[in-house]
C-alpha cells in the first residue's frame, strides 16, 4: 500500500508540472500575439513619421546666427581682457600712491622722534656716519655689550643755559664717534665699518670709533668749594645727560669732569683760575685743563720744566648746534606735506578711473549675460533640430530591427503540437492515477475484511477470557463453601469424640 501511495504522489506532482507548463504555454502564446500586434503598430507609426516628417527649422540660418554671435562675443572678450589689464594697472597705481602716502606719513612721524631728527641732522653733516648709526641700530644684537651712538645723538644738556659751553668741549670728530665698551666689540665694530664692506657703507668711508680700557685717571682740578670761590658754577660733566657706559669716554677723551664752566665770565679771575686748574698734583698729575668763562674757552697748559709757567689759549664759544633739542626742519616737513598732498590728489584720480573701469566692467558683463542668453536660445533651437534629424534618421534602423523581431515571432513554431502532447501526457497520468486509486481501493476492502475477521477473533478471545474469569470465580466460591463445611465437620467430629 505504501509503494502505491508514493507512486500516486509522484504521478500527481508530474501532472501538476504538466498543467503549469500548459498554462505557461498559453500565456506565452498570448504574449507572442500581443508582441506581434505591438510591433506591427510601432512599425506603422515609425513608417508614418518617415513618410510625414515634422516641420523643423533650417540649420544654416541658426549656425550663421551662432557664428555671428560668437564673433561679436570675441570682441567683448577682447574688451574684457583690455579692461582687466587697465584695472591691474589702476590697482598698481593705487598701491603706488598709497605707498607714497604711507612712506611720507612715516617720515613725518619719524621727524617727531628726536633721535631720528638728530640722525637726520647727522646725515646732513656726515652721511657716512649717519649710515653707520643706522646700521648699528639694526645690528646692536651682534655685540657683547651695548655700543653707543655718537654723543651728538645720545647725549643732551637739560639745562639749556649750559648747552653752548658743554658742546664747546667737543670737537667735530668726538661728537660723531661710536663708542664700544670692550675690546671684542671694538674690533667687530671696526671690522664691519672700516675694514670691510659688511655694513654697506661708501667705499672710502672712515668711521670714528673709540675704546680704551679703564685705568686710574686724574680727578677734578679743584673741589666744589674752591670751584665756587673761583666764580665757576659747575663742571661740564655735571650738566650732561648720557648713558652710564658713555661716562668713561666723556672722562677719558673729553675731560668733561675737569672742565669748569662759569655762565658769568666776569665773576672769574682768569689768572687765579689758570693757576688753580693747572695745578700739578703730588703724583705729577694735572698741569693742564680747560675752563669756560662766559663765552670764552680757556685752554691752560703748564710747562713741566723751568718755572713751570701756565700758558693760556683762548677761543670763543660758538652757539651749540648738535646737543640742542632739534626742531623739525620746516623745509623737510613742507616737502613731505607736499608729497602727501600730491599722492592723495593722484590717488583721487586713480580712484575716479577705478570707478569708470568698474562701470565699464558692469557694461561688459551685461553684454556677457546677454550673449549667454542669446547663445542658449540659439543652441536650444539647434539642438531641437539636430535631435529631430537624429530621431528621423534612426527610424529606418529601428523599423528594420522591429521587422526582424516581428519575423522571428511570426516564424516561431506553433504551440498546438506541444499543447496536444502535454494534454496527452496529462491524460496518461490521470489514467495511471485512476488505476492506482482502484487498486488502492481493493487493498483497502481486503484490509477491511481482514480487520473484521481479526475483530471477531478478538471478540471471541475476549469472551473466552470472560468465561474463564467467571469459572474461576465460581470455583473460588465452591472451594470456600467446601472449606467451611470441612471446618464444621471437623469441629463436630471433635466434639463427638469428646
Amino acid at each position: 500500500m505504501k509503494a502505491r501511495w508514493q507512486e500516486s504522489d509522484k504521478l500527481e506532482n508530474e501532472a501538476e508540472e504538466v498543467t503549469n507548463t500548459l498554462d505557461g504555454l498559453n500565456r506565452a502564446e498570448k504574449d507572442r500575439a500581443k508582441k506581434i500586434k505591438d510591433l506591427e503598430h510601432q512599425i506603422r507609426k515609425m513608417q508614418n513619421e518617415i513618410d510625414n516628417p515634422p516641420e523643423v527649422e533650417d540649420l544654416e540660418p541658426i549656425n550663421n546666427a551662432i557664428r555671428q554671435l560668437n564673433t561679436d562675443h570675441n570682441q567683448t572678450k577682447i574688451r574684457m581682457e583690455e579692461l582687466q589689464d587697465r584695472q591691474k594697472a589702476n590697482i598698481d597705481a593705487s598701491a603706488a600712491q598709497k605707498a607714497k602716502i604711507d612712506e611720507a606719513m612715516g617720515q613725518l612721524k619719524r621727524l617727531d622722534d628726536e633721535r631720528h631728527r638728530k640722525l637726520e641732522n647727522l646725515r646732513t653733516w656726515d652721511r657716512d656716519h649717519a649710515d653707520a648709526v643706522a646700521w648699528l641700530r639694526n645690528n646692536q644684537s651682534r655685540f657683547k655689550m651695548e655700543v653707543f651712538e655718537p654723543p651728538m645723538i645720545c647725549c643732551s644738556v637739560p639745562d639749556k643755559r649750559f648747552t653752548n659751553a658743554v658742546e664747546a668741549c667737543f670737537n667735530a670728530n668726538q661728537l660723531k664717534t661710536l663708542v664700544a665698551q670692550c675690546e671684542e666689540d671694538y674690533e667687530l665694530l671696526n671690522r664691519c665699518l672700516n675694514d670691510s664692506n659688511e655694513a654697506g657703507l661708501r667705499k672710502d668711508a672712515r668711521i670714528n670709533t673709540w675704546f680704551r680700557p679703564k685705568v686710574d685717571h686724574s680727578g677734578p682740578p679743584v673741589d666744589a668749594d674752591e670751584l665756587r670761590n673761583l666764580g665757576f658754577d659747575t663742571y661740564a660733566m655735571d650738566k650732561i645727560n648720557c648713558p652710564d657706559g658713555l661716562l668713561w669716554y666723556l672722562t677719558r677723551e673729553i675731560n668733561l669732569h675737569r672742565t669748569a664752566i662759569a655762565l658769568d665770565g666776569s665773576k672769574v679771575n682768569v689768572a687765579n683760575a689758570m693757576d688753580a686748574v693747572s695745578r700739578i698734583g703730588p703724583r705729577g698729575e694735572g698741569g693742564s685743563a680747560t675752563f669756560i668763562a662766559g663765552n670764552v674757552i680757556n685752554i691752560v697748559q703748564r710747562s713741566r720744566y723751568g718755572k713751570r709757567a701756565a700758558q693760556n689759549t683762548t677761543r670763543e664759544v660758538r652757539p651749540a648746534r648738535n646737543l640742542v633739542s632739534s626742531a623739525v626742519d620746516p623745509e623737510i616737513k613742507k616737502r613731505l606735506d607736499q608729497a602727501i598732498s600730491e599722492a592723495r590728489q593722484a590717488l583721487e584720480g586713480v580712484n575716479g578711473e577705478a570707478n569708470n573701469l568698474t562701470e565699464e566692467e558692469r557694461t561688459i558683463r551685461g553684454q556677457e549675460t546677454e550673449y549667454k542668453k542669446n547663445f542658449k536660445a540659439l543652441d536650444d533651437r539647434k539642438k531641437k533640430v539636430v535631435d529631430m534629424q537624429k530621431h528621423v534618421a534612426s527610424l529606418g534602423a529601428r523599423i528594420a530591427t522591429s521587422k526582424n523581431r516581428l519575423k522571428d515571432l511570426e516564424s516561431a513554431p506553433s504551440a498546438d503540437k506541444e499543447r496536444a502532447r502535454l494534454r496527452k501526457r496529462l491524460l496518461e497520468l490521470s489514467r495511471k492515477r485512476v488505476k492506482i486509486s482502484q487498486e488502492y481501493t481493493q487493498l483497502i476492502d481486503a484490509a477491511v475484511a481482514d480487520q473484521a475477521a481479526a475483530t471477531r477473533c478478538g471478540l471471541e478471545f475476549l469472551q473466552v477470557g470472560a468465561n474463564k474469569n467467571a469459572l474461576d470465580t465460581l470455583c473460588q466460591e465452591k472451594d470456600a463453601g467446601y472449606q467451611r463445611a470441612l471446618a464444621e465437620f471437623e469441629e463436630d467430629l471433635h466434639r463427638f469424640e469428646s
